[in-house]
């Protein structure tokens, strides 16, 4: 399936705009934590994890992946077909983890906060295990993609996951997989994360503060308050950015590309590009309910005459 061409440009413009403003944003957050050393606490050292996961999906996966589905061939060779379906599953992956991460260290700042904070040298080695396990999660991908010449009208070549066991057409094994990725990267840390946060938020608009209540103690409560409704708005979005794409990969993981109807490549053009928006909502977010990420921006962006 073919579209034309000027079907093809919007989707590229909307891809592109994406692709855009979550680099751009993600790099700048980056710079916001990075350099300036007012800003590098724990919560933010997360953050940044966060936005190399944004920025690595949206430059080295977003629009490539939109070309071929846009034309139904792969011509990036071997070794990028399995580059991009490894880096998929590890950066979200990695952001899943740091979500689970940053719920971890607002539980015990608000529940225990008697106990030490975390040390930058022990958060970077969290950071090292949330990569060391998106790698394994997302390593099978590297194995196991591969690029076939698929005859039809045009020759044209695919790229997709192809399990030894398994036909070309039909992939119970792919099904299982992408099973195991929905259950380990979406269900059980978003189940984890509402538990955690509620426990959270049951504290902090519920609970009796620790010594006496004084303004400095009322501005950290206020503060807390906001990091999490913030962290909040974030896990919201991932959730409901890639439902869709979720539930669309477990259903059709035991057809190929080769068995697409055009309709479906449409359907999957507009879930695809709501996923890896997500990618550009998270600074969008901070600069919104941040006052200091917000300031970051504007000396960031002073060269815009909107700004």
């Amino acid at each position: 399936f073919l579209m034309p061409w000027y079907i093809e440009s919007i989707y590229g413009l909307f891809y592109l705009l994406m692709v855009l403003v979550a680099a751009g944003g993600n790099f700048i957050v980056i710079w916001i934590v990075v350099g300036h050393k007012r800003m590098r606490t724990v919560t933010n050292y997360f953050l940044v994890n966060l936005a190399i996961s944004d920025a690595l999906i949206t430059i080295f996966n977003t629009m490539f992946n939109f070309i071929y589905m846009a034309r139904s061939h792969w011509p990036f060779g071997s070794y990028y077909c399995k580059f991009t379906h490894f880096i998929v599953p590890c950066t979200i992956s990695s952001s899943v983890f740091t979500f689970i991460a940053i719920a971890f260290d607002r539980y015990f700042i608000i529940l225990h906060p008697m106990k030490p904070r975390l040390s930058a040298r022990t958060v970077l080695a969290v950071i090292f295990g949330i990569w060391l396990a998106s790698f394994a999660i997302a390593f099978p991908n590297l194995i196991y993609a591969q690029i076939f010449p698929f005859r039809c009208e045009n020759d044209r070549t695919v790229c997709y996951l192809h399990w030894d066991d398994d036909d070309l057409i039909n992939d119970d094994t792919d099904f299982r997989y992408n099973m195991v990725l929905f259950v380990v990267t979406y269900i059980l840390p978003l189940l984890i994360l509402c538990l955690t946060y509620m426990r959270v938020a049951v504290e902090l608009w519920s609970g009796q503060p620790v010594g006496e209540w004084t303004e400095k103690l009322a501005d950290s409560m206020r503060m807390k308050k906001r990091v999490v409704k913030m962290m909040v708005a974030v896990v919201c979005i991932f959730g409901l950015c890639w439902l869709p794409q979720n539930v669309f990969l477990i259903i059709n993981a035991k057809r190929k590309q080769m068995d697409r109807k055009p309709h479906e490549i449409h359907i999957y053009l507009i879930i695809y590009w709501i996923a890896m928006s997500n990618s550009m909502y998270n600074p969008i977010i901070y600069c919104w309910m941040n006052a200091k990420f917000r300031n970051g921006f504007q000396r960031a962006l002073r060269w815009l005459p909107c700004v």
